[in-house]
């Protein structure tokens, strides 16, 4: 989830076949982009949409998602084509456009530049930070989205599920990283500096990418896991976990620091005491 606006939330719902991002703003519930997963195309056969679990706003109330899809699947959805990822941009006023890629047999790639020709391969998760620069879990890359428009890669990891920034300028990745010791990959967390340098903050089990990361306003890291909400200092020193009654997948902060998740059809608050 994400806040536009003091009182105006978007959000992720839904399951693997189908997924809706919705508003909720002054009591009203809206739908505002709608996706089926699969869908028969009389050209390409079935094809195959996702889009990204989590959704991000910038401070002037713009909501951004990531968005794969694939042509020519056969009728169980195997032997995927993968031709385009990007990322869609909702406006204050309802209206989505592509931001960043491009639709077609070509738009399918690692490429930066602006955020016209910029090409990208599986967008897994967005984090956002205080200056609207926009980060991607782009399949094994970090990819990083200035306000204006230039698509960068900042770091190469393992396969990338979940993305956080805080406001010292550090990313943290969830996902894969490689063991030097071992030379094979492992799960945990990265942690990538604002120089670039990347270490392991933590080797946390983290294998779906619907459980989230996010960070407070002291940015400490929150690592959703299950139905526990586990908390690191930016030196990923442990600061405790807390247990939730839900299965924690769509997860926020508010300027005042409660953290908000779905749980079934409601949105629930719960007031953090530090």
């Amino acid at each position: 989830m994400a806040f536009a606006g003091a009182a105006t939330v978007y959000g992720v719902r839904g399951n693997i076949y189908n997924r809706t991002i919705f508003k909720y703003a002054n009591g009203v519930y809206t739908t505002v982009y709608k996706l089926d997963r699969y869908y028969s195309s009389p050209t390409y056969g079935f094809d195959y949409f996702t889009f990204s679990a989590r959704v991000v706003a910038d401070s002037k109330g713009n909501v951004y998602f990531g968005y794969n899809r694939d042509y020519g699947l056969n009728d169980w959805g195997n032997n995927p084509n993968p031709d385009f990822a990007g990322i869609m941009k909702i406006t204050p006023d309802g209206i989505v456009t592509t931001y960043a890629g491009n639709f077609g047999p070509t738009g399918l790639g690692h490429q930066d530049g602006n955020v016209a020709s910029a090409k990208f391969y599986s967008i897994n998760d967005l984090a956002i930070d205080q200056n609207d620069n926009i980060y991607l879990a782009d399949h094994i890359y970090v990819r990083k989205i200035t306000p204006a428009g230039i698509v960068s890669t900042i770091a190469e990891t393992g396969k990338t599920y979940s993305l956080a920034a805080d406001k010292l300028g550090n990313v943290y990745v969830g996902g894969q990283y490689i063991d030097t010791a071992t030379n094979s990959y492992k799960e945990g967390i990265n942690k990538i500096s604002p120089s670039g340098a990347k270490t392991v903050l933590t080797n946390v089990a983290y294998v779906e990418s619907q459980q989230p990361l996010i960070t407070d306003k002291y940015n400490n890291l929150w690592v959703g896991t299950g139905n526990n909400l586990k908390v690191y200092n930016p030196s990923g020193t442990s600061l405790g976990n807390y247990a939730i009654p839900t299965y924690c997948y769509s997860t926020t902060f508010d300027k005042s620091g409660n953290t908000y998740f779905i749980r079934g059809s409601a949105i629930n608050q719960y007031l953090i005491e530090y």
